[in-house]
């Protein structure tokens, strides 16, 4: 900043930044509802695709791509993911339309996915809200001590 630079709190030296850019996805998928998780180790990146499925990718700390953006596949219209880390894995929950084309019906749902491939480890979703109405997660958590998962979300009424 020019203005400071006179001002003895701008007098040390200029941070080294590097700015690494990735991009994973095509331009037709959208950013919007994106979510990256640092695990200690690792990134996890899921991210809503041109046909509103979850995608996937793991990138080391260097931002290196190391499991190959994968498609979760059974979601329909899947947005706002809020992924948790377990030391081994991720859950995650998010919010898609499957159960229903009503207007304002929106339901979360809730499964476990493997770190190294992004696969789903359970077979089926599991169901956190019920509608009518527009229900999105707000939170995903995990708890060592009980070893489970807990997500939070919040539901607004149709009009």
């Amino acid at each position: 900043d020019p203005q400071c630079v006179q001002l003895p709190a701008c007098a040390q030296q200029p941070c080294a930044v590097t700015d690494p850019e990735l991009q994973i996805t095509n331009a037709n998928d959208s950013s919007n509802g994106a979510a990256i998780f640092w695990t200690g180790t690792h990134y996890g990146l899921f991210w809503m695709n041109s046909t509103y499925r979850y995608g996937y990718a793991r990138l080391d700390a260097a931002f290196t791509v190391v499991t190959q953006p994968t498609l979760v596949t059974g979601t329909s219209m899947a947005h706002r993911p809020f992924p948790a880390w377990t030391g081994t894995g991720y859950g995650i929950g998010w919010s898609d339309t499957r159960a229903g084309a009503l207007q304002f019906s929106n339901e979360v749902y809730f499964n476990r996915f493997n770190a190294t491939t992004g696969v789903p480890m359970s077979g089926s979703d599991l169901g956190i809200s019920t509608g009518p109405g527009m229900a999105f997660p707000s939170s995903t958590g995990w708890n060592p001590v009980a070893n489970e998962f807990g997500v939070s979300s919040r539901t607004k009424a149709p009009r």
